[in-house]
């Protein structure tokens, strides 16, 4: 995770932030393991006093609070690899490349390598990896940050009970070859040569895959391996007092009938039931995430008698969302109960209090355990619930602004659809309103159909404040670049007036609109044959286009829309000046590929 955060920190400051000319704020999401390395990349640059210029960050169904991997799933891997000595390409990948990866290790809740006696515990690599975080202050500050989960929001577990039987291989004989192995290599597999004297009837191989239990004492994975035969075996007398007046060593000989070849139990006590909470789903130890043609020819070899059918929770439910709360709690229930938590709709909440409930400013939960970000066709499991949720904070129809300094050399900038609010008593957000002050040598640029500065709203002297900034920002293929800032032109309403001013400072004392003019839209841009331009009103609209050396090369007039065909003209870069009937003007600057 860290090391992915460096790169993406890097890359951010070199890439975008560094090389853009717009104040347009970034927007970050990272999915599953990628929003906590986008957690720690934002925060990193917080602490490095390093401005990552983001707006919003997004955590889709990451796990904030850790990941699950059944421990008894991940124990019966470990066993079978060792046991049948890597001949299982299936069981090898899921050491090596998975539980034993770096990030397995600092994901999950409970890893089978830290399991000691009866205590399941997390890896020492996620012990380091949590206190890293916390050593560069655990959570991004500057920046509006909204999680998601895509496990029940209602209490919804995955079907079994805590401690259920996940899988079980009864005690029937072993008599067929294992993956082109005769008993005896399986014997000598695992290290056990056949003893002198011994007729080997059979082998009886048992093991049984167990949930983790909800706070009591359980079995979570259990092996065996015993002959099914008498064999010949010694002990040897040696005592004391017989080495002291020099007697040999007595070798006794005796029988061993059904030896135990492996004797396995992992019992674990005191643990949180992951396997069974909500959350979003992994189909791990019913195997459907694996190669199901090479596993089913696996398994009944094996002789596997028993799987269940229900999926394991992969990234509970709280986990997700940054909750401080147990895993199989009913969470809408948890939130509709504190009164520091706001529910807008059904599965999304504002939260007000980022230290008791959770460092997120907005919580998303579906209704049901879906799968984890992808189903089994690759498909994305993103519900219109959760679409219009992150719509609505990436370009929100309405847009409040508190509580916050935009300090000498910091430029911020807001867009929504229709209304931008800024300042003290806001409507519909939390009693706690407070300032919206821009610094000396600040930057303020917000973009909507209408902006209401309220008291509390200070600009000072040598700040810059720019309503209605209309910006584009492209990503032209193989090259990060954007096209300059333009201001709209705007005005206030007919019943207002201006903002007071006092020694060269912007002071709202009464609620002030400001109103954007019909705003002329070109796309797309950059172009290549086609660029649409359209205007609000019905009156005409002269448009004049110009090469960077300031050559007019067109002059057109139009109503409401017009078709430019560029496909004849050089690539580069133009300027498209548009003059509306009551004599406003803007103009937009079109690149040509």
């Amino acid at each position: 995770v860290i090391s992915n955060a460096m790169n993406l920190a890097q890359f951010m400051q070199e890439k975008i932030i560094n090389v853009k000319t717009s104040d347009n704020e970034l927007i970050v999401l990272g999915a599953s393991m990628g929003g906590l390395v986008c957690r720690y990349a934002l925060t990193y640059m917080e602490h490095q006093n390093i401005d990552h210029k983001t707006k919003l960050f997004i955590s889709m169904d990451s796990p904030q609070n850790g990941a699950n991997v059944p421990l008894g799933f991940q124990y019966m891997a470990y066993y079978l690899n060792k046991d049948l000595g890597g001949v299982v390409p299936m069981l090898g990948d899921a050491i090596e490349n998975q539980l034993g990866s770096q990030a397995a290790k600092e994901m999950l809740l409970y890893h089978y390598e830290a399991t000691q006696g009866n205590t399941a515990q997390r890896h020492s690599a996620r012990t380091s990896y949590l206190n890293s975080l916390a050593s560069i202050g655990n959570f991004p500050q500057k920046c509006t940050t909204m999680a998601i989960s895509l496990g029940s929001g209602n209490g919804t577990n995955q079907g079994f009970s805590p401690g259920a039987t996940l899988i079980k291989k009864n005690q029937s004989p072993l008599t067929t070859p294992i993956v082109g192995a005769t008993l005896d290599a399986l014997l000598a597999l695992v290290g056990i040569p056949l003893p002198v004297s011994a007729i080997l009837q059979n082998v009886t191989w048992k093991f049984e895959v167990n949930a983790v239990p909800n706070q009591t004492s359980k079995s979570i994975y259990k092996e065996t391996i015993s002959l099914d035969a008498c064999i010949p075996k010694a002990k040897i007398k040696y005592t004391w007092w017989m080495a002291f007046v020099g007697i040999p060593p007595i070798i006794i000989p005796y029988l061993d009938c059904d030896p135990k070849l492996i004797d396995r139990n992992i019992v674990v006590n005191n643990t949180q039931p992951l396997d069974n909470a909500p959350g979003s789903i992994k189909n791990l130890h019913n195997l459907s995430d694996f190669d199901y043609a090479a596993v089913g020819q696996f398994l009944n070899t094996l002789g596997v008698t028993t799987i269940d059918q229900h999926s394991d929770c992969f990234i509970p439910a709280y986990s997700a969302l940054g909750l401080s709360v147990t895993p199989q709690t009913n969470i809408k229930t948890y939130l509709n109960s504190r009164s520091d938590v706001t529910q807008i709709n059904n599965n999304l909440y504002q939260n007000f209090n980022k230290t008791a409930v959770s460092p997120f400013d907005f919580l998303y939960i579906e209704n049901i355990n879906d799968d984890h970000i992808f189903d089994s066709d690759h498909v994305g499991v993103f519900s219109t619930a959760m679409l219009e949720a992150m719509k609505s904070h990436v370009a929100p129809n309405d847009l409040y602004l508190e509580n916050r300094t935009i300090d000498n050399g910091k430029s911020i900038a807001y867009e929504a659809l229709n209304l931008i609010t800024v300042g003290n008593n806001v409507d519909n957000i939390s009693s706690n309103n407070g300032n919206i002050v821009v610094e000396n040598g600040g930057s303020l640029a917000m973009s909507a159909n209408s902006v209401v500065l309220k008291p509390g709203f200070h600009a000072k002297a040598g700040s810059n404040v720019t309503i209605g900034a209309v910006v584009f920002w492209t990503c032209p293929t193989g090259s990060i670049n954007s096209s300059p800032v333009v201001n709209s032109t705007l005005r206030l309403s007919s019943d207002e007036s201006a903002p007071e001013e006092e020694n060269n400072e912007m002071t709202v004392k009464e609620n002030r609109k400001i109103e954007l003019l019909n705003e002329a839209k070109l796309y797309p841009n950059p172009v290549i044959d086609k660029l649409y331009i359209s205007v609000g009103g019905e009156a005409n609209t002269l448009l004049r286009v110009y090469n960077l050396k300031g050559y007019l090369m067109n002059t057109s007039s139009f109503s409401k829309s017009i078709e430019i065909n560029m496909s004849d003209l050089p690539s580069g870069m133009y300027l498209f000046q548009i003059i509306q009937s009551n004599g406003e003007s803007t103009t937009k600057r079109i690149i040509k590929q």
